[in-house]
């Protein structure tokens, strides 16, 4: 059974489920890969935690985790959903992290970033 604070709640009688509530449900998934734990696992998943959801409670990002990363969960999560980025956005944001991230371990390792790209995929 999937918990409720994968998914943003709505109204399903009056309200479309979209992508944007997916791009809403990645968040939380890249959240728990960072973090190793599940979203809001002291709170019961009930009726009450969708209205604090609805009213903008969010799990707590680490401080450690990457600025990118930190942006890039935060705005999917945006409470406005034409805030929240597309999957095509948020490939690319990745690509681009990852990417930089390979040309850094690059430069400190003094491997190339051809020979790099090839070890890491």
């Amino acid at each position: 059974m999937i918990k409720l604070s994968y998914f943003f709640p709505f109204d399903h009688d009056d309200e479309e489920y979209t992508k944007a509530a997916d791009v809403y449900s990645f968040g939380i998934i890249a959240y728990e890969m960072i973090t190793g734990f599940p979203p809001y696992p002291d709170i019961p998943h009930d009726e009450d935690l969708a209205i604090k959801i609805c009213n903008g409670l969010r799990p707590k990002i680490p401080f450690h985790t990457p600025k990118l990363i930190t942006r890039i969960i935060m705005r999917c999560w945006d409470a406005r959903v034409t805030n929240r980025p597309t999957f095509e956005e948020l490939a690319d944001e990745l690509h681009k992290y990852c990417h930089g991230l390979r040309r850094t371990i690059g430069k400190v390792t003094r491997i190339s970033p051809n020979k790099l790209k090839k070890i890491t995929r």
